[in-house]
């Protein structure tokens, strides 16, 4: 019927035909009626040659069968350069700001000295861009964020089947809890968790999870391996030697240091607890960035838990130095001490510590004293625990490297 009507139009009605059969975005042509022109077709702005009837027929037959795309391309073709250009322009601009961003940043480690020892610069710059401490804020205000009173239940029963979590075991009901991380930082029933007795020289495990890395660290070279492949020096993770009574110089080095690396996953319980009788004289807290600690990512990049975000605790046990260090991760920016109300990590505008802004310290004259199994601190999504601890020759590991492991049991002794 569009045919046998161009047949008997005017020659002079064919762009209206044309928008007809092949609608354009935004700029319809209006067909003459009534001897009247409301909007005159604008014939120059489309790419319609000038043909003879037969010619604009099968034309526009032609044009029927492309898509919407090809037919913004054939008709328009001095617009569509120009959003080419504009696409071409803005992807050059975008590309420019993220390497000159990139440059600066490299610049600004190595103006303040690189205190964390960074060997990948360029890694850490994109890890930082996709994995930012801004998002990780973002989905912690949503984890905290009050559940209505009928919607409690299905949100954590999503929640529990996501990720695993063994709801039988917390302390309260479901709906008692107001939020998402509420429910995360849960307590236990009594008797959901058997504390041995470590005796003199034994450590429990101080948490739910996985052991991924243990071992001795050697004197000459002081790391600690995160994972398989990947490793981080162990005196800027703790702001001290580990071969120092409290970096103290004339302190005389200890007979072994050994190490410990617990991971815990989004389905464990993540309050992390003393793993021995244990008096802590220092705590400091390293603002660093919330990238994923995950083993795919941690093999990849050196001294990972260098620039995370950390509370790292030096005291004393019964067989000399104790570090215990909890780490931050994606999405894990509160760290919470239970001895310490005022302690806060994750701050609003608080710059990483290796790009200038100071470590905080603290310090306890009488000593934080803490008896095995007592709680140290909380979680807010899965994260690490890390254990560095003067020990006698004989002291060994009862746990394999990959086993899972549960607060309480014993980790190791001699």
């Amino acid at each position: 019927q569009r045919l046998s009507v161009l047949e008997t139009a005017h020659i002079s009605c064919v762009p209206a035909m044309l928008a007809r059969v092949a609608p354009m975005s935004g700029r319809l042509v209006q067909r003459r009626s009534c001897g009247t022109v409301p909007h005159k077709p604008r014939a120059e702005s489309l790419n319609v040659p000038k043909r003879s009837k037969e010619g604009m027929i099968e034309y526009i037959q032609r044009v029927s069968k492309m898509s919407r795309f090809q037919r913004r391309r054939e008709l328009h073709p001095t617009n569509w350069s120009g959003r080419v250009k504009v696409r071409f322009y803005g992807t050059l601009a975008v590309v420019g700001i993220f390497l000159t961003a990139e440059y600066k940043f490299r610049e600004c480690v190595d103006v303040v000295g690189n205190p964390a020892r960074i060997t990948e610069t360029r890694r850490l710059f994109w890890l930082r861009a996709f994995c930012g401490r801004t998002r990780s804020r973002f989905f912690g205000s949503m984890m905290d964020f009050p559940l209505q009173p009928a919607l409690r239940t299905p949100a954590l029963k999503a929640f529990v089947w996501l990720t695993g979590a063994d709801a039988s075991e917390a302390r309260y009901p479901l709906e008692a809890y107001q939020s998402i991380g509420d429910f995360f930082a849960r307590t236990l029933k009594d008797g959901a968790r058997t504390f041995e007795d470590p005796g003199p020289t034994g450590l429990l495990s101080p948490c739910d999870g996985m052991l991924v890395a243990a071992g001795t660290m050697d004197f000459g070279n002081p790391t600690v391996q995160q994972v398989k492949g990947a490793t981080y020096e162990a005196d800027v993770f703790l702001g001290q030697s580990p071969f120092r009574k409290y970096g103290d110089p004339k302190a005389q080095p200890p007979e072994t240091v050994r190490y410990a690396v617990l991971y815990l996953a989004p389905h464990n319980y993540h309050r992390f607890h003393s793993p021995c009788d244990v008096s802590f004289q220092i705590g400091r807290h390293f603002a660093g960035d919330l990238l994923p600690v995950a083993q795919p990512l941690a093999t990849r990049f050196n001294n990972l838990f260098n620039v995370n975000e950390r509370v790292v605790l030096t005291g004393t046990w019964s067989q000399g130095a104790f570090h215990y260090a909890a780490v931050g991760a994606y999405n894990v920016g509160n760290i919470r001490l239970s001895f310490d109300d005022k302690f806060k990590s994750n701050q609003l505008r608080q710059l990483q510590y290796y790009l200038g802004h100071p470590i905080i310290e603290k310090r306890w004259s009488k000593g934080e004293k803490l008896a095995a199994g007592e709680e140290v601190g909380s979680f807010r999504l899965g994260s690490t625990v890390v254990m560095i601890f003067d020990a006698p020759k004989e002291w060994e590991f009862k746990k394999e490297v990959g086993a899972s492991v549960r607060v309480g049991e014993l980790l190791g002794s001699c």
